[in-house]
């Protein structure tokens, strides 16, 4: 049984992405403009590249949440686990249904998964342009740090919340 989560005033559903998604995943990444695409992966990359990438993700110790409306993924939250207890959690969004919400649907849903599979601590990462990203950071209280052009930020988790942001 998938769990699913829906976002308030757009239609389509969060839910995690199976290996049988996969490809409904890498067309969501392939439908990024090159701006978006830049946000999430902090630089260029191929056609070629994100094949390969989607393969990893459903590979282990990675949990990919989709938002999706009719079969289509129009915005991917993603978990990597890093370490005992660490992830790193990115982040997507079609240009479509940008800044209605989407983004922080995907973020608690991420968060929540993390806290399930024990994650105690949770990075993101991003870049000094990307406005989205900290938009959302600033959203759910999270104070993104920049040596240069690059950000992270950590979230602590412990059971059902937010203990500290760092």
């Amino acid at each position: 049984m998938r769990k699913e989560w829906k976002a308030a005033g757009i239609q389509g559903s969060a839910r995690i992405l199976s290996r049988c998604d996969a490809e409904a995943f890498l067309d969501h990444l392939l439908r990024l403009d090159p701006e978006s695409l830049r946000d999430r992966f902090n630089g260029t990359v191929s056609k070629g590249f994100l094949s390969g990438y989607v393969a990893r993700c459903f590979r282990g110790g990675v949990a990919v949440v989709g938002f999706v409306r009719n079969g289509a993924v129009l915005g991917a939250g993603e978990l990597h686990e890093t370490s005992a207890g660490e992830a790193e959690a990115a982040f997507s969004v079609e240009g479509s249904i940008r800044g209605r919400g989407v983004g922080g649907l995907l973020f608690d849903r991420v968060v929540e998964i993390a806290l399930t599979r024990g994650i105690s601590r949770m990075e993101i990462a991003t870049h000094a342009d990307n406005a989205a990203m900290k938009g959302l950071a600033r959203s759910r209280g999270l104070l993104l740090e920049f040596d240069g052009t690059e950000g992270h930020g950590w979230l602590q988790l412990a059971e059902s919340r937010i203990l500290r942001v760092a």
